[in-house]
């Protein structure tokens, strides 16, 4: 992420409100970083704009992230859930619970 440089980063996210934009809007305010926003058709969509790097990172839902995460196409910073996705993820990977409760 671009936090030293001070530059805005970019998010895409597919649904305004939706879980994966305020688990994206928890982690920003988390980490204090200036974020703009791009709105997507889909949540494949972001990830294909992530893989591509238009975009800086995302918050996806599990079902979009796996298969990129498990083909290590990206690398997932933390599972924004209680329960560990990191058998699928990996070790390095750390639930929020795990994180200290974004």
């Amino acid at each position: 992420m671009r936090r030293r440089t001070k530059q805005a980063c970019a998010t895409a996210q597919p649904a305004w409100g939706g879980s994966n934009h305020l688990a994206c809007l928890l982690l920003n305010s988390a980490i204090g970083i200036d974020v703009t926003h791009i709105p997507d058709r889909s949540g494949a969509q972001a990830m294909q704009d992530t893989l591509a790097g238009r975009i800086d990172y995302q918050c996806p839902s599990a079902p979009v992230a796996l298969p990129q995460i498990e083909a290590k196409a990206v690398r997932a910073l933390a599972i924004l859930s209680r329960s560990p996705l990191a058998q699928h993820a990996g070790p390095a990977v750390r639930t929020r619970a795990g994180a200290g409760e974004l």
